[in-house]
């Protein structure tokens, strides 16, 4: 790295032509920077400048080079730790900056990306919903038997609740208080992406009965209902059902087993006796 001199005259003696006799003169070394190159990474930096352009906006120190930017990861991080937040301290307990500081960005970008908490808790909800929504259309265009449609529902169900436990216990919370602008959020999104779902399930059941194909003394959409609510109400549960069956729900073993259960019970509600 090049040095260039900087020249620095005494108190009270005025700066001449700086090539001009060195007698008396102080001399300073100053690192030369490289073309791009700031005072501060040199080590030189001017008073009145010292921690200006420090960080960008979220919050980290800048770098040296081009600086790759990614919204969409960023957002997914985001996402990810509001869920977090959200199942751990409920809606109203959460808040933006610890969101922020669990994500590593500064919380001037959950504002810019997704409004207020509210914008923020709907983000977190309806991505869930619109990944559940995606696999159940996929598996309400397979043509398979009714028997086989069932049982792949109660397997999407149960593997929901086991490998989503923050969404699981966001839902639960939601579900406790109804002034919570969290319960709003929850019911408009389920209206919106369940109900139709859990529509569409039955109508499959129904011309299954019409068809002749399984019993159909049995309401179709209750029977689809009644499904959701036991599995779900399981895991919402997990803490008293574990005590009442003496093991952990989430476990393989355990999940297994209420996966049988709950497809033995659809076979038995749809399929003709004998």
């Amino acid at each position: 790295m090049g040095v260039r001199l900087r020249f620095r005259a005494p108190a009270g003696q005025a700066r001449g032509p700086p090539c001009r006799g060195l007698r008396g003169v102080g001399v300073q070394l100053e690192p030369r920077r490289r073309a791009g190159q700031s005072e501060r990474e040199t080590g030189h930096v001017k008073g009145g400048n010292e921690g200006k352009g420090d960080a960008d906006a979220t919050g980290s120190a800048p770098r040296r080079g081009k600086r790759t930017r990614d919204p969409e990861k960023t957002k997914r991080r985001i996402l990810a730790a509001a869920e977090a937040e959200f199942a751990r301290k409920g809606y109203d307990g959460s808040r933006l900056r610890d969101v922020a500081e669990v994500a590593g960005v500064h919380h001037a970008l959950l504002h810019h990306y997704f409004g207020d908490k509210a914008g923020l808790y709907r983000a977190v909800v309806e991505r869930a919903f619109t990944e559940v929504s995606s696999q159940a259309t996929a598996l309400l265009a397979s043509r398979e038997t009714v028997e086989a449609l069932l049982e792949r529902y109660v397997d999407a169900l149960v593997t929901f609740h086991v490998e989503s436990p923050g969404l699981v216990r966001i839902l639960y919370l939601a579900s406790l208080d109804e002034a919570s602008p969290a319960y709003e959020v929850c019911r408009e999104l389920t209206a919106t992406f369940l109900a139709p779902l859990l529509a569409r399930m039955a109508e499959v059941v129904e011309k299954s009965q019409r068809a002749g194909k399984v019993r159909d003394d049995v309401d179709a959409r209750r029977l689809v209902a009644l499904c959701l609510g036991a599995v779900s109400f399981l895991f919402y549960e997990d803490r008293f059902f574990g005590a009442y069956l003496g093991e952990d729900v989430r476990s393989p073993e355990a999940t297994a087993a209420h996966r049988d259960a709950a497809i033995r019970f659809l076979r038995a509600a749809v399929l003709p006796a004998g």
